[in-house]
Protein backbone atom coordinates (compact mmCIF):
# COMPACT_ATOMS: atom_id res chain seq x y z
CA UNK A 1 0.00 0.00 0.00
CA UNK A 2 1.40 3.41 -0.96
CA UNK A 3 1.61 6.43 1.33
CA UNK A 4 -1.28 8.08 -0.50
CA UNK A 5 -3.50 4.98 -0.11
CA UNK A 6 -2.69 4.73 3.60
CA UNK A 7 -3.57 8.40 4.08
CA UNK A 8 -6.79 7.93 2.13
CA UNK A 9 -7.78 4.96 4.30
CA UNK A 10 -7.04 6.95 7.48
CA UNK A 11 -9.14 9.85 6.19
CA UNK A 12 -12.00 7.50 5.22
CA UNK A 13 -12.15 5.93 8.68
CA UNK A 14 -11.56 9.14 10.66
CA UNK A 15 -14.47 10.71 12.50
CA UNK A 16 -15.65 13.88 10.74
CA UNK A 17 -14.64 17.07 12.52
CA UNK A 18 -17.44 19.52 13.34
CA UNK A 19 -16.98 23.20 12.69
CA UNK A 20 -16.04 24.99 15.91
CA UNK A 21 -19.40 26.82 16.16
CA UNK A 22 -21.32 23.54 15.85
CA UNK A 23 -18.98 21.90 18.34
CA UNK A 24 -19.51 24.66 20.89
CA UNK A 25 -23.29 24.39 20.67
CA UNK A 26 -23.11 20.58 20.78
CA UNK A 27 -20.71 20.61 23.71
CA UNK A 28 -22.74 23.14 25.66
CA UNK A 29 -25.93 21.18 25.13
CA UNK A 30 -27.53 24.09 23.30
CA UNK A 31 -30.57 23.33 21.23
CA UNK A 32 -30.97 24.53 17.68
CA UNK A 33 -34.65 25.38 18.06
CA UNK A 34 -35.97 28.45 16.37
CA UNK A 35 -38.99 30.71 16.62
CA UNK A 36 -41.20 30.47 19.67
CA UNK A 37 -40.03 27.03 20.73
CA UNK A 38 -38.49 27.11 24.16
CA UNK A 39 -35.27 25.28 24.88
CA UNK A 40 -34.21 24.23 28.31
CA UNK A 41 -30.81 23.28 29.59
CA UNK A 42 -31.84 19.63 29.30
CA UNK A 43 -33.17 19.86 25.73
CA UNK A 44 -32.42 16.84 23.58
CA UNK A 45 -33.74 14.83 20.66
CA UNK A 46 -35.59 12.23 22.74
CA UNK A 47 -39.32 13.01 22.46
CA UNK A 48 -41.39 13.09 25.64
CA UNK A 49 -38.43 13.41 27.99
CA UNK A 50 -38.50 16.93 29.32
CA UNK A 51 -37.74 16.52 33.00
CA UNK A 52 -34.48 15.30 34.55
CA UNK A 53 -36.33 12.33 36.08
CA UNK A 54 -37.27 11.10 32.60
CA UNK A 55 -33.75 11.25 31.19
CA UNK A 56 -31.71 8.09 30.91
CA UNK A 57 -28.40 7.82 32.71
CA UNK A 58 -26.50 8.38 29.45
CA UNK A 59 -28.57 11.48 28.61
CA UNK A 60 -27.90 12.93 32.07
CA UNK A 61 -24.18 12.14 31.82
CA UNK A 62 -23.92 13.80 28.39
CA UNK A 63 -24.80 17.15 30.00
CA UNK A 64 -22.06 16.97 32.66
CA UNK A 65 -18.65 18.58 32.76
CA UNK A 66 -17.06 15.13 32.92
CA UNK A 67 -18.61 14.22 29.55
CA UNK A 68 -17.35 17.44 27.97
CA UNK A 69 -13.85 16.87 29.37
CA UNK A 70 -13.84 13.25 28.18
CA UNK A 71 -14.90 14.33 24.69
CA UNK A 72 -12.24 17.03 24.78
CA UNK A 73 -9.53 14.54 25.69
CA UNK A 74 -10.62 12.22 22.89
CA UNK A 75 -10.59 15.01 20.30
CA UNK A 76 -7.20 16.31 21.45
CA UNK A 77 -5.66 12.83 21.27
CA UNK A 78 -7.21 12.06 17.87
CA UNK A 79 -6.10 15.46 16.59
CA UNK A 80 -2.54 14.87 17.78
CA UNK A 81 -2.47 11.51 15.97
CA UNK A 82 -3.79 13.08 12.78
CA UNK A 83 -1.22 15.87 12.99
CA UNK A 84 1.62 13.39 13.47
CA UNK A 85 0.36 11.29 10.54
CA UNK A 86 0.09 14.45 8.44
CA UNK A 87 3.67 15.38 9.32
CA UNK A 88 4.99 11.88 8.61
CA UNK A 89 3.21 11.64 5.26
CA UNK A 90 3.78 15.29 4.31
CA UNK A 91 0.02 15.76 4.03
CA UNK A 92 -0.82 19.37 4.96
CA UNK A 93 -4.57 18.69 4.77
CA UNK A 94 -4.39 15.89 7.36
CA UNK A 95 -2.10 18.04 9.50
CA UNK A 96 -4.62 20.92 9.39
CA UNK A 97 -7.48 18.54 10.15
CA UNK A 98 -5.58 17.29 13.19
CA UNK A 99 -4.91 20.84 14.35
CA UNK A 100 -8.62 21.66 14.01
CA UNK A 101 -9.60 18.56 15.97
CA UNK A 102 -7.14 19.45 18.74
CA UNK A 103 -8.72 22.91 18.89
CA UNK A 104 -12.13 21.28 19.11
CA UNK A 105 -10.87 19.25 22.07
CA UNK A 106 -9.75 22.42 23.80
CA UNK A 107 -13.21 23.93 23.21
CA UNK A 108 -14.83 20.89 24.81
CA UNK A 109 -12.48 21.25 27.81
CA UNK A 110 -13.50 24.88 28.09
CA UNK A 111 -17.17 23.88 28.01
CA UNK A 112 -16.47 21.35 30.78
CA UNK A 113 -14.82 24.06 32.87
CA UNK A 114 -17.76 26.40 32.28
CA UNK A 115 -20.18 23.67 33.37
CA UNK A 116 -18.12 23.21 36.56
CA UNK A 117 -18.27 26.94 37.23
CA UNK A 118 -22.03 26.97 36.61
CA UNK A 119 -22.55 24.07 39.01
CA UNK A 120 -20.41 25.70 41.71
CA UNK A 121 -22.25 28.99 41.26
CA UNK A 122 -25.64 27.29 41.52
CA UNK A 123 -24.55 25.49 44.69
CA UNK A 124 -23.21 28.72 46.20
CA UNK A 125 -26.48 30.52 45.38
CA UNK A 126 -28.47 27.72 47.04
CA UNK A 127 -26.27 28.00 50.15
CA UNK A 128 -26.75 31.79 50.24
CA UNK A 129 -30.53 31.34 49.94
CA UNK A 130 -30.54 28.98 52.92
CA UNK A 131 -28.44 31.41 54.98
CA UNK A 132 -30.70 34.35 54.09
CA UNK A 133 -33.81 32.42 55.10
CA UNK A 134 -32.12 31.56 58.38
CA UNK A 135 -31.18 35.21 58.98
CA UNK A 136 -34.71 36.40 58.18
CA UNK A 137 -36.15 33.90 60.67
CA UNK A 138 -33.70 35.00 63.38
CA UNK A 139 -33.64 38.75 62.76
CA UNK A 140 -36.81 39.44 60.79
CA UNK A 141 -38.62 40.92 63.80
CA UNK A 142 -35.78 43.36 64.46
CA UNK A 143 -35.77 44.39 60.82
CA UNK A 144 -39.51 45.03 60.83
CA UNK A 145 -39.23 47.07 64.05
CA UNK A 146 -36.44 49.19 62.55
CA UNK A 147 -38.39 49.67 59.31
CA UNK A 148 -41.52 50.71 61.24
CA UNK A 149 -39.49 53.21 63.28
CA UNK A 150 -37.92 54.62 60.11
CA UNK A 151 -41.34 55.04 58.50
CA UNK A 152 -42.65 56.75 61.63
CA UNK A 153 -39.67 59.13 61.63
CA UNK A 154 -40.20 59.97 57.94
CA UNK A 155 -43.93 60.57 58.52
CA UNK A 156 -43.22 62.84 61.47
CA UNK A 157 -40.73 64.87 59.42
CA UNK A 158 -43.14 65.17 56.50
CA UNK A 159 -46.01 66.37 58.69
Amino acid sequence: MSQHQETASVEATAKPVLPVSAAVSAASGASTTSGDESSSELSHDAPGRDTPEQLTLLERFSKTSAAANLTGSFNEAAGAIKRKLGQLTDDPELNAEGRDQQLLGKVYHLVGDLRDIRNLTNQKMADVRVELKKMVREHGGNFLDAASKLLADVKSKLS
